[in-house]
C-alpha cells in the first residue's frame, strides 16, 4: 500500500513522520512563550517552554540551569541544543537531546552539526543563545533563539504572498510608509497622503480638496486640484513642461 493516511485513528505514526512534517512549516525557533535565557557569572538558565529544532518538538520541563567554565578570559560563549539520534531512545529524562557548550574569541562560531535527521543524518544542533564573557565571567546575552514561524505559504494561506508584493510595491515606488497603510491595491495610505502604485501619482488631501501630482507620457509636470472624493477636477490643471515652462 502506498499511502499512509497519518492523521487518523488506529495508525502508528513515528516521530520521523511529525518532525519531517513539522521541519516543511516552521523554522527553527521558541513555540509559543517561554525558554527565557538568563545567567550568571559561570552558568546558563534556560526556561521552561517548548521549542522546534528540524521539526523536532522539545519540551523544557521547568528552568534547567547548565553550569559554564569560561576558557576565554574575554570572548563568548554558545549554548546548543544537540539532538543525537546515535543514542538510546528513552521514555523520560533528556533522551537523544542535551546542552552543548563551545566558545570562540568573537560572536562568529564555527557552523552547526545540521544533518538532516529526517533523512538519513542523525545529529542536528540548534543555538540557543550566544553570550559574551568579559574578565573570565559571563555577563550578558548577546543573542538568543527566535520564536518558531509558520510559514503561510506552505499552509495554503496568502499572507506570505501579498508580504511579497508589499515589499514590491515599497521598493518599486521608493515609497516611505509613516504611520499609514497598504489597500487591497497595495497602494500607500496615510491620513493625507497616498501614492497610487498604477501611475506614480501622489495624492495629498486637505478638507474638501484633493490635490494631486503626477507626470503624463509626454514628461509633463501636472498639478490638479479635485473634489474630496477625486473623480472631479476644480480647475484647470497647472503644469509644467519638459522644457520648464509653465
Amino acid at each position: 500500500m502506498a499511502l499512509n493516511g497519518l492523521i487518523f485513528d488506529r495508525r502508528n505514526n513515528t516521530a520521523k513522520n511529525w518532525r519531517s512534517i513539522l521541519a516543511e512549516i516552521m523554522g527553527d525557533g521558541i513555540i509559543g512563550s517561554g525558554c527565557e535565557v538568563t545567567s550568571t557569572s559561570n552558568s546558563i538558565t534556560v526556561g521552561g517552554g517548548h521549542f522546534i529544532l528540524k521539526g523536532a518538538v522539545i519540551e523544557n520541563n521547568g528552568a534547567d540551569t547548565i553550569p559554564v567554565t569560561p576558557t576565554l578570559t574575554d570572548g563568548y560563549v554558545r549554548l546548543i541544543c544537540r539532538i543525537d539520534l546515535t543514542q538510546e531512545a528513552s521514555e523520560t529524562g533528556p533522551g537523544q537531546v542535551g546542552w552543548v557548550t563551545d566558545f570562540s574569541a568573537t560572536p562568529t562560531f564555527p557552523a552547526l552539526v545540521q544533518e538532516d535527521i529526517n533523512g538519513t543524518g542523525s545529529v542536528y544542533e540548534g543555538e540557543i543563545a550566544v553570550l559574551q564573557i568579559v574578565s573570565g565571567n559571563i555577563t550578558g546575552i548577546t543573542r538568543q533563539i527566535g520564536a518558531a514561524e509558520i510559514d503561510a505559504e506552505k499552509l495554503g494561506g496568502k499572507a506570505a504572498v501579498l508580504y511579497a508584493l508589499a515589499a514590491d510595491v515599497l521598493k518599486n515606488s521608493g515609497a516611505q510608509v509613516l504611520d499609514g497603510s497598504l489597500d487591497a491595491s497595495g497602494n500607500i495610505i496615510a491620513p493625507n497622503f497616498r501614492i497610487d502604485v498604477a501611475d506614480g501619482s501622489m495624492w495629498f488631501t486637505g478638507g474638501s480638496r484633493r490635490f494631486r501630482i503626477h507626470y503624463d507620457s509626454g514628461n509633463n509636470l501636472y498639478f490638479h486640484v479635485y473634489n474630496a472624493d477625486g473623480t472631479s477636477v476644480v480647475a484647470t490643471p497647472l503644469y509644467i513642461s519638459a522644457a520648464g515652462e509653465v
